[in-house]
């Protein structure tokens, strides 16, 4: 039977210290997917060292169970229909200020120039 649980890390603590050395695969594996090690490094380290690739779970929640007010408020706000206000709003300002190339001031410049 296979665990997938770590082993655990007092058990890189027994034994004497020569035999600790070559004892790398009672290291507990790097949880952190980040920057892959140098290849020279790689190649040198036994697989039990390497960072482990932990599988991710996404959960899409919006508007089932957490309700996204916008589609009902915002129309409501400017005392518009969402068809109409989708019409007056400036076509590229939004990703625009969200990638940075602009600031608030200049967010607020195509709104008012309507």
């Amino acid at each position: 039977m296979v665990s997938l649980l770590p082993r655990a890390p007092y058990l890189a603590c027994l034994g004497n210290p020569t035999a600790r050395a070559s004892t790398s695969s009672l290291r507990l594996p790097a949880m952190s997917s980040s920057a892959p090690a140098p290849a020279a490094t790689a190649a040198a380290e036994p697989e039990a060292s390497r960072p482990r690739k932990m599988p991710v779970l996404l959960f899409d929640v919006m508007d089932t169970v957490v309700r996204d007010p916008f589609y009902d408020h915002i129309p409501s706000f400017f005392q518009m229909s969402m068809k109409e206000l989708l019409e007056s709003k400036h076509p590229t300002s939004w990703s625009e200020f969200e990638m940075g190339l602009i600031n608030e001031v200049l967010r607020l410049v195509p709104i008012l120039d309507q």
